[in-house]
């Protein structure tokens, strides 16, 4: 399960998604095919606006706005070191014109390499495609420091001339939580960034008869 909440500007977006992954193991590669649902709301308090004059102006009817989304992905892992995922989210921009947000594409890579006992790195990189009238195509370079395999801290830059820190603690029970600011550079010193807090949950599935490579071992989304 996720849930999302951002906040920006007079918007207030809220999203919650269910989410189901499958794994496969073939030789030293694995293969995790998930897919995504949820329901994603917007509420927009046009009221903040100082030069908003007719509130009933038919365009600032829809303070309001609740619709299903959908989203699909593929992972793939070599011998628990490199890993490669392709995935697209907002797949219901595809069909309804006047969906929130468009329809993003991605592509992803990451390594791991310890450093000591207790920490290892994590550098990856991640390109998105955003799919609307004018494509725009974004890269993401990060690298993430993971201690004992529950926190973790991570710088990233962009493509599109932004900063971001992420901070992540995993905990017991298949929580996740993460803090995040992102700074955007070509408006340095005019504004103080965004913020956002993340939370995650995953639940574990075992099988009732496991097979020869899984060992009894619990399958993780």
């Amino acid at each position: 399960m996720l849930l999302e909440n951002d906040v920006i500007g007079i918007h207030n977006r809220l999203n919650f998604y269910g989410m189901y992954a499958y794994k496969v193991t073939l030789g030293k590669v694995s293969v995790s095919m998930g897919v995504g649902g949820g329901l994603l709301s917007q509420t927009s308090d046009w009221t903040k606006l100082d030069n908003i004059q007719d509130l009933d102006d038919p365009s600032l009817a829809y303070n309001k706005i609740l619709k299903p989304d959908f989203e699909i992905g593929a992972l793939f892992e070599l011998k628990e070191k490199f890993w490669v995922g392709i995935s697209a989210r907002h797949l219901t921009a595809l069909v309804d014109k006047d969906f929130l947000l468009d329809t993003n594409y991605f592509l992803t890579g990451e390594t791991r390499f310890p450093i000591s006992d207790l920490i290892e790195m994590r550098p990856s990189i991640l390109i998105k495609a955003v799919y609307n009238e004018l494509p725009e195509v974004v890269a993401d370079f990060n690298a993430n420091l993971i201690i004992q395999e529950q926190f973790g801290v991570g710088v990233g830059y962009q493509t599109a001339q932004r900063i971001a820190v992420l901070f992540q603690y995993w905990a017991p029970l298949g929580f996740k939580f993460g803090y995040g600011f992102d700074y955007n550079l070509k408006t340095f010193g005019s504004n103080w960034g965004s913020h956002e807090l993340m939370t995650s949950y995953t639940i574990m599935a075992t099988r009732s008869r496991p097979g020869p490579r899984s060992k009894g071992k619990k399958q993780k989304r």
